[in-house]
């Protein structure tokens, strides 16, 4: 896949962030269906690292079914040191510096409005930094992600849900509300308990589809069970994030 199709695939993208509501309950949040052009979005499954490129907890490393999540980072290592083979360079340049910065800025600018930068800079008593950070994912049946809120440096996070023709299912990512009669205590992972919350939405696991939301101090979502229906879960995740620094886009 050429440089010139990346780049027009992600100024469609960006055109339909832009076109999307933002919706506020339980947090400001956007649904982004159709995010690629068909073909396109069938080209990036067809480069889809394979299982062997994943690095997967083992039990001594992750708490219970957190286990059953693969993860490729980009931001640790160089996409060619996990994905070996013809499709490293599609992820190199998918997930290179241009694309980052302009879904950074679409990001930055969609949510706007809803972003408290005074806020954030008083949490390291100077202004912040934003980068951005991309990992590909890959969750197995029983998997399951506590209710959380993301860490204080995360300011957006974007998920892209990459099922294949006839893999779609319910088990997307679910949004929370704590209940009015609960208190929100953390355990030692910054994770809850799902019976002190009310779920808002389920949103499905729905091909080219994308998730985006603020992080905030209610920024409460889950990931439920997966059930042994699920067979392979693939998600890119795209996090844009606050270092110690000029609070400036990247």
């Amino acid at each position: 896949m050429s440089i010139a199709a990346t780049e027009m695939a992600w100024k469609y993208a960006c055109d339909r962030i832009n076109a999307t509501p933002v919706i506020e309950t339980p947090f400001p949040h956007i649904v982004v269906e159709n995010v690629f052009p068909d073909n396109f979005y069938a080209g990036i499954l067809d480069r889809l690292p394979n299982d062997s490129n994943y690095a997967y907890a083992d039990e001594r490393d992750a708490d219970g079914a957190e286990r059953y999540r693969g993860v490729v980072d980009f931001f640790k290592a160089d996409p060619a040191a996990q994905i070996a083979g013809e499709h490293t360079p599609f992820w190199q340049s998918f997930t290179g510096a241009p694309p980052t910065r302009d879904l950074t800025t679409c990001l930055l600018n969609r949510f706007g409005p809803h972003l408290d930068k005074q806020l954030l800079a008083q949490r390291f008593g100077q202004e912040l930094n934003i980068t951005s950070k991309w990992l590909l994912t890959r969750d197995r049946a029983g998997y399951v992600l506590p209710p959380h809120n993301d860490t204080w440096l995360k300011v957006i996070a974007g998920l892209f849900y990459l099922p294949a023709p006839g893999l779609e299912n319910d088990e997307g990512t679910t949004l929370l509300e704590i209940k009015p009669d609960r208190e929100f205590v953390f355990d030692d992972k910054l994770r809850g308990k799902l019976d002190d919350f009310t779920v808002v939405q389920k949103l499905p696991y729905k091909a080219n589809t994308m998730l985006a939301f603020v992080r905030s101090d209610i920024s409460f979502h889950c990931v439920q069970e997966l059930g042994a229906e699920v067979d392979q879960r693939d998600i890119l995740l795209f996090n844009v994030v606050g270092t110690l620094g000029r609070f400036a886009q990247t």
